[in-house]
């Protein structure tokens, strides 16, 4: 089972990628080091204590910035989870026992994109100022060191090594071969690289301790993160390029077989960081679904060429589960689709699940599946049944397209030029615009009250009335013929200088809104003026906040739940309710009938009832009204008011 500190890697190199933000690790970093998010220590948790000119090691990170002590006071202690970001450590010189350790600079892990790295050197036969060689920078000077206590450091690391890898027996080496330091670092990495080639997922962890004193030792734990931890098994033999087929070829087998419906997502709640569910839940299922075969739309996190036409694509497990899967390309073109691929991109692949290691989904053998596949694939039977759907109606790229580009400037213009937008909130993005794009059938226009005459026959998205509209045969968006909209109030940011204008409810964009601060102004109100009469037989809107943000706006904010309408300078009123939505995604338009029907030229709009907003992870919840767009439906009038 991985440790809090593999958590910890993980997490960090998501931070890196751009993935989470500074805050969401911060977080969850204090989550998984039990609150200890500012330093950690190597002495936490003593795995034993040895007397012998006794010392104590400890490293502190805070930033770019270690403190390193070593107090001579106290028992000398270490644990195993420390030990394992010292990528070696080394002894020269049987006389000066000189050597150094070489460690990241942070324990608490990985604050830094590209990590510097300590080296500190220990020396016996200067007992008041030893001699530390830093890249980074270091506080506190490092106490002396003797022969015994280098010695039982070394220790120390061979029994921490020992018991984290106890899968495999260590193979100490031949000391009496080894005439240099350098010919044992070659030794070492030898060892080293030949446990990586094996099937098992350990590292050989080799020591040894020569004799007369003189210790020449190197212990190689190669710090490498999660997802590139594991190592690639060569089981998948090369693809048969001939025009006959073996039929127990396994990627024809895996062609042909049926899918049965797994959901990344619920796995990715069960085996992800900071998951809620017990170990004995995971294993249960594992069990359950291992060797079963999926196909699944993720985003990719990386990819490496393993041999041929075989490729390792990792995914990322934030709101998916991660999953490492063993993609073989059929022809040229899947191969030069998979490595045009970049962190980010999507990619559907089949495949059969075999392992889950490091709560990563091993997914082997594998092949492009759905949009993702470049040859032709017979489609396959789903083993559990689906419901039944309309098909879909055809994506206009060009639209959603349109529509990202104007997300990613929205979000650019809100949190600056250099901001990262996390992949998965860019899926979710495009899948909000693919949606959008794809041409709707207007259902029958809900009536208010009960004297509803016929329904109005509408026009979606920003249709300009027709130049007879005025007849009354033909009810549209009049949003062409609004002079002026304006608000009692709404928000603005002065931190990203966005102003949550009532104008942004006719600009045919979910991501933007009007915001209100109901602190401020808790029964906010809207004067909309026409260039010329009209009559208002409806209205269609989107009463909340249609974006995803890092969390959920919608949820998090107001949302519309009851508002009056008041016609021009008359004393006539209609009231409307509109319903909750369970969250951003299953939010859309909603449309209105008038119950008076009269010639206008101004409407106002008062908010009367709010639902309120609900905190989103480590966001509150806000005390701020949005609505992402607010549109009259109806047509011209010969007459005033």
């Amino acid at each position: 089972m991985a440790s809090k500190y593999d958590d910890l890697e993980k997490l960090a190199d998501l931070k890196n990628k751009g993935i989470i933000t500074e805050e969401e690790f911060n977080t969850k970093k204090k989550e998984i080091l039990g609150g200890s998010a500012v330093e950690s220590s190597v002495g936490q948790k003593d795995l034993s204590t040895i007397k012998t000119d006794p010392i104590v090691l400890s490293v502190h990170s805070k930033g770019n910035e270690a403190d390193i002590n070593i107090d001579h006071t106290k028992a000398f202690e270490i644990t195993c989870e420390a030990l394992k970001y010292i990528k070696y450590m080394k002894v020269e010189d049987a006389n000066s026992i000189q050597g150094y350790i070489k460690i990241s600079t942070s324990f608490d892990l990985m604050a830094l994109k590209n990590p510097e790295i300590i080296e500190i050197s220990i020396k016996s036969n200067s007992p008041q100022s030893s001699n530390i060689k830093i890249k980074s920078k270091i506080k506190n000077a490092l106490g002396s060191g003797s022969k015994d206590n280098i010695n039982n450091i070394f220790l120390m690391i061979d029994k921490c090594a020992k018991a984290h890898y106890s899968n495999e027996e260590l193979k100490p080496i031949d000391y009496e071969k080894v005439k240099t330091v350098d010919e044992a670092v070659n030794v070492i990495s030898k060892q080293a690289q030949d446990s990586f080639n094996t099937e098992k997922n350990t590292m050989l962890a080799p020591f040894f301790k020569p004799k007369a004193l003189k210790v020449i030792l190197i212990i190689s734990a190669i710090f490498l993160f999660i997802g590139l931890i594991t190592t690639l098994t060569d089981t998948t033999k090369k693809s048969n390029t001939s025009n006959t087929v073996s039929e127990n070829d396994p990627i024809k087998i895996l062609e042909k077989a049926p899918i049965t419906q797994i959901d990344p997502a619920e796995l990715g709640q069960i085996f992800n960081l900071m998951s809620e569910h017990t170990d004995i839940q995971r294993e249960n299922k594992k069990k359950e679904i291992m060797g079963k075969i999926i196909a699944w739309k993720l985003p990719v996190y990386e990819v490496k060429k393993v041999k041929d036409n075989i490729y390792r694509i990792d995914t990322i497990g934030v709101y998916y589960v991660g999953t490492i899967a063993k993609v073989t390309a059929r022809n040229a073109q899947e191969s030069a689709f998979i490595e045009g691929l970049k962190t980010g991109s999507l990619i559907t692949y089949k495949g059969k699940i075999t392992d889950i290691t490091l709560r990563e989904i091993k997914v082997e053998p594998a092949i492009l599946f759905g949009e993702s596949a470049q040859v032709p694939v017979e489609t396959p039977k789903v083993e559990a049944p689906i419901a039944q759907q309309q098909p879909a109606a055809a994506v206009n790229n060009n639209k959603v397209n349109a529509c990202v580009d104007a997300w990613v400037a929205d979000f650019r213009k809100e949190n600056g030029e250099d901001a990262i937008i996390r992949v998965d909130i860019l899926e979710e993005v495009t899948r909000m615009c693919e949606e959008q794009s794809r041409p709707h059938q207007v259902e029958p226009t809900e009536r208010a009250g009960a004297t509803a005459s016929a329904p109005i026959q509408t026009q979606v998205a920003s249709s300009t009335p027709t130049a007879n509209a005025h007849s009354g045969n033909t009810d549209g968006d009049l949003k062409e013929y609004v002079e002026s909209i304006t608000a009692s109030s709404s928000t603005y940011d002065n931190t990203n200088n966005i102003n949550y204008s009532p104008n942004n409810l006719l600009d045919n964009k979910d991501g933007t809104a009007w915001a209100i601060d109901l602190k401020k102004d808790p029964n906010p109100n809207l004067v909309i003026r026409f260039k010329q009469p009209v009559v208002i037989t409806g209205m269609k809107l989107i009463p909340g906040y249609k974006k995803f943000m890092i969390v959920d706006r919608y949820l998090q904010n107001h949302k519309l739940k009851r508002i009056g309408i008041t016609y021009g300078n008359t004393s006539v009123q209609d009231e409307f309710t509109f319903d909750q939505a369970s969250n951003y995604q299953a939010l859309t338009w909603q449309y209105k009938a008038t119950k008076n029907q009269i010639a206008t030229q101004s409407v106002t709009v008062k908010v009367l009832e709010t639902y309120p907003g609900i905190t989103q992870g480590n966001r509150s919840a806000s005390h701020d009204l949005c609505v992402s767009e607010f549109h009259f439906l109806g047509h011209l009038s010969g007459g005033n008011n």
